[in-house]
């Protein structure tokens, strides 16, 4: 990197003065980077997909479109144009994934070419290999081809272009000594982007001082003041968002309590393990493992240590090797920060560290590789070159380096599309993870679910005791456990996990409810109706709970206080068939007069109908014996067959099977 002064007017890149040597690398550039993501365009949806995209309520309508940006909470995390960029995309296509796939390629395209573009005008060596390692290397495939990631390689976009204008700024400043004005709205306008895609933008400011210093070796009051509403921006989007993270997202408790000698462990082995991916990205994992922190651990002081040796040196050997070492390595330092541990964000439940993490602060490291490579590819070939004007073999100048950088450029892309493979769907992901990661107890918690959906139960038991190993404490792993034992059918498994799980959160209300329902179903009704009590005692404001008191009231034969549940887990979701149905069902067996209401289950069971997926033949029979209660004789009848085609329609016969016998003595007058 030089240390020449001037910002550069438009640059001339190294790899050739003509327009068609321009054309060509930048065709190779994306060529190369759409082959390589060409793998991403046929994934499908992964993690966290859900909450932003398929399962997002804010994506529907305009009513939506101001959530997103004036409800924080409204959407996982306040990046309020990443989720506008959903928004729109949502009513261009739908949820076909491809769609989302190619914008996120294309702005990472998009990217690349303006940091070629900026480097260029900085007239840095290396500009084009520098944008080219930004596009094609490995580490990059987190943020390309997992779709909620987004929010990277949207502020990259932005940031990258803020830069550029803002360079504009500069270039007016000292060249021109004239107005400014436009490209710093510009500029702060861009830099505003940045931020509302994601928070690390704040770095920005930070950003534009070090390129100042490093082209002219020194800062003013002249400098910083103008960047004074970027700071105080960026501060401002901090704040919002580690507030989300603590009050949203729910990064605090136990797991994220690290004094602060701990977080300055974690940043220092976080340091070099982002620069070891960089020089060798392999292997890479969605989920990396958490490591242990402890103080006590002598050898764990070398990172830190080590870390700041190296900006001492970079600082002490600044006038023999220039500024641009320096420069670089505080880019990557001061845009890596946020994530560095210092701040609690939720994945330090799990993990220190991400390959998207680095997306942006990758660039400082490889703007100096590729600096230091062109700054010796020109030294070799001057010998040669003296006094001919061409290098041996009667090549161009650089042609040989141009030929060297594209191999690099094709042994990248080969690399990322290989790694771009793994984002076909969530269950490959997973897999590939424990392949990588086999001590990563998330992944393993998550294929388990992937399995429970799939109703695969004794493999998802099998993945969820292996997460249980490894994460023995983690309380929501104990209750996922138990639920698969459940529909596994090994109830006896289920208590002992729901158990365990209770004994290290006792106050969580689900785990309460589903101990209960474990407990009912093995006939131990008393253990199971204290559950019950406990789980509406934390939380009266719980429906499943209400709803399954209910069911163990009505055993005992208390039938009023058991819709008294029912009607109370209405009041709570008043449109829940089930509390409909078996409110419905208890009007109608009463023996009491008083509580016993045929129309009243009249219009709770049309409501039962009305709100359940699918259809549900037991409800339509519930219907039409309410219907015969109320008088309503060629109601029911109509229900009844009704129900008799839906249950043959979707093969649940067993759930009626006595909708004939039923249908008969309606027609008899019974």
């Amino acid at each position: 990197m030089s240390s020449g002064v001037g910002y550069g007017s438009h640059g001339t890149e190294e790899i050739g003065a003509g327009g068609w040597i321009r054309f060509a690398a930048a065709a190779a550039l994306i060529l190369c980077t759409l082959v390589a993501y060409y793998p991403a365009l046929h994934a499908g949806f992964i993690w966290d997909d859900d909450d932003y995209l398929t399962g997002n309520p804010t994506l529907s309508d305009l009513q939506g479109l101001r959530r997103i940006w004036l409800e924080p909470g409204a959407v996982p995390q306040y990046y309020p144009l990443v989720h506008t960029t959903f928004w729109i995309e949502r009513h261009l296509w739908g949820l076909r994934p491809a769609g989302f796939h190619l914008t996120n390629i294309l702005l990472h395209v998009l990217s690349a070419l303006l940091v070629w573009r900026l480097l260029s005008r900085l007239k840095m060596p290396g500009a084009w290999l520098a944008a080219a390692l930004f596009a094609t290397h490995p580490v990059q495939v987190e943020s390309v081809a997992w779709i909620t990631e987004r929010k990277n390689v949207l502020m990259g976009l932005f940031y990258v272009a803020a830069l550029y204008a803002y360079l504009r700024t500069l270039d007016r400043l000292e060249r021109e000594g004239g107005s400014r004005r436009r490209w710093y709205i510009i500029s702060l306008a861009l830099f505003l982007g940045s931020l509302a895609s994601k928070t690390v933008a704040a770095s920005f400011p930070v950003t534009v001082l070090l390129l100042v210093w490093w082209k002219r070796g020194r800062l003013s009051f002249r400098d910083v003041c103008p960047l004074l509403p970027f700071f105080l921006a960026g501060a401002g989007m901090g704040l919002v968002t580690l507030w989300m993270e603590k009050r949203h997202v729910g990064a605090h408790g136990a797991e994220w309590d690290f004094s602060l000698l701990e977080r300055i462990l974690v940043a220092g082995r976080a340091f070099w393990f982002y620069l070891r991916k960089l020089i060798l990205p392999w292997p890479l994992s969605f989920v990396y493992p958490r490591w242990s922190v402890s103080p006590t651990a002598l050898w764990q002081y070398a990172f830190p240590l080590t870390a700041l040796g190296l900006y001492a040196a970079l600082w002490r050997f600044r006038q023999r090797w220039g500024r641009g070492p320096l420069a670089a390595a505080l880019f990557y330092g001061a845009t890596l920060f946020p994530a560095l541990g210092f701040f609690n964000i939720y994945p330090m439940r799990y993990t220190f560290v991400a390959d998207h993490y680095q997306y942006l602060a990758a660039l400082g490291p490889m703007v100096l590789l590729a600096s230091a490579a062109a700054g010796s590819a020109r030294r070799l070939r001057r010998p040669a070159s003296f006094g001919k004007g061409r290098a041996e073999h009667g090549r161009p100048p650089g042609l040989r380096e141009a030929g060297l950088a594209l191999l690099l450029l094709l042994g990248l892309s080969g690399a990322t599309w290989h790694r771009a493979r793994v984002y076909r769907d969530i269950e490959t992901l997973w897999l590939d993870t424990i392949r990588t990661s086999p001590t990563a107890w998330l992944a393993h918690h998550n294929i388990a679910c992937v399995y429970l959906e799939q109703r695969r139960y004794d493999l998802a038991v099998r993945y969820f005791e292996q997460a249980q190993r490894l994460h023995p404490s983690d309380e929501v792993t104990l209750v996922s456990l138990g639920r698969a034992c459940v529909m596994a059918g090994r109830l006896e498994e289920a208590v002992r996990w729901f158990e365990e799980s209770l004994r290290v959160r006792p106050d969580r209300t689900e785990t309460h409810n589903n101990l209960g329902l474990a407990l009912f179903s093995l006939g131990r009704k008393k253990e199971a109706m204290v559950h019950f009590r406990k789980a509406e005692e934390l939380d009266p404001k719980y429906p499943s709970a209400q709803r399954n008191l209910a069911n163990a009231l009505v055993d005992e034969g208390n039938v009023k206080e058991a819709a008294m549940h029912l009607r109370k887990a209405l009041e709570l979701e008043p449109t829940d068939a089930q509390s409909m149905y078996r409110l419905a069902l208890l009007m109608i067996i009463s023996e009491d007069p008083a509580f016993r209401d045929p129309p009243a289950a009249v219009t709770l069971a049309e409501g039962a109908v009305r709100h359940s997926q699918a259809g549900n033949p037991m409800y339509l029979r519930l219907l039409a014996e309410a219907y015969s209660q109320a008088g309503l004789t060629e109601k029911a009848a109509l229900t009844l067959k009704q129900a008799e085609r839906l249950s043959s329609a979707t093969g649940r016969t067993d759930q009626a099977p006595e909708i004939p016998e039923e249908l008969r003595a309606l027609k008899s007058g019974r």
